[in-house]
């Protein structure tokens, strides 16, 4: 044990019962210990990141971003093999090869797909869901949020000043 972990108080069990009460839809939809989705950044979010985010019990995410494809492909396989926790992948809605994206990413049965960057496709959603992944989207704005959850998506990350 580090000398600052030795060092941290003591969390009471109430506490703990609290924050464990407030995380529990969010540990449930993630499959993790912790409600905490880390943020997918371009050339930062990859195969070390996400799974030692997963590996710590919080909820990693591979940031897709310019990647096509075969490169996807291979960094899911990657994180697969340092973690056998649940962790999602990024997809930047405006990518040329969406659906080519969306299928790599159930292929290699990625539980968790993120829609980010625009409003994603209907079609993009359906493909994700019909395919057994769970849909996370950005949502800015009320009424974007209101069509993105009827559009299928299963959870929000609402972004805005």
């Amino acid at each position: 044990m580090s000398a600052a972990a030795a060092e941290a108080p003591a969390i009471p069990s109430s506490a703990r019962e609290e924050l464990d009460r407030l995380m529990a839809r969010g540990t449930a939809f993630l499959g993790t210990r912790y409600a905490l989705l880390g943020g997918a950044m371009s050339w930062v979010s990859e195969r070390h990141l996400v799974a030692a985010l997963s590996n710590a019990g919080a909820f990693g995410v591979i940031a897709c971003g310019a990647m096509e494809p075969p490169r996807l492909a291979e960094e899911i396989a990657a994180t697969q093999k340092l973690t056998d926790k649940p962790f999602g992948v990024n997809l930047i809605t405006m990518h040329p090869m969406l659906d080519a994206l969306v299928q790599v990413c159930l292929d290699a049965k990625v539980g968790h797909i993120v829609f980010a960057g625009g409003i994603p496709p209907g079609t993009a959603i359906k493909k994700a869901k019909d395919g057994g992944a769970k849909v996370v989207c950005f949502a800015p704005a009320l009424a974007l949020a209101k069509k993105l959850v009827r559009s299928g998506a299963d959870a929000l990350v609402i972004e805005g000043s």
